[in-house]
């Protein structure tokens, strides 16, 4: 354990950040409605789209990327909306809640398992240089 456990946890850091942010802001959006895609009328905005993190191994780390995904919404009747079309329908983000706590819990675990990678190895390193000092 070094410098490289030192990055390594680091990125796992940074990946579970990311993980817990776009989570968070797929919760936030549940409810949003927007237009309907290629519908007419409405002078609301596009229906917001959920966020996916794809992680990845780097070979020395943790990266991840964002994504989403336009079609992942279902249509609702609400003809109140400034968003309704001239049906009266809005498009509402299909965002599972459950999917997201569980997300969201699987960040914190990341999260806290790549401290602890960090803190280690930051202890060893203290240890060794303890050593030839």
């Amino acid at each position: 354990m070094g410098i490289s456990a030192i990055s390594s946890g680091l990125s796992a850091i940074q990946a579970a950040m990311a993980q817990m942010e776009a989570s968070a802001s797929n919760i936030a959006n549940v409810t949003t409605s927007g237009t309907v895609p290629g519908s007419t009328g409405g002078s609301g905005g596009s229906v917001y789209q959920p966020i996916s993190v794809q992680q990845y191994d780097t070979g020395g780390g943790v990266g991840y990327s964002f994504s989403r995904d336009a079609s992942a919404y279902f249509q609702s009747y609400d003809p109140t909306s400034p968003s309704a079309d001239a049906a009266g329908m809005v498009a509402i983000p299909a965002v599972d809640l459950a999917s997201q706590l569980v997300s969201v819990d699987e960040a914190r675990l990341q999260f806290t398992a790549a401290a602890k990678v960090v803190r280690a190895a930051a202890d060893l390193q203290k240890t060794a240089i303890d050593m030839t000092a």
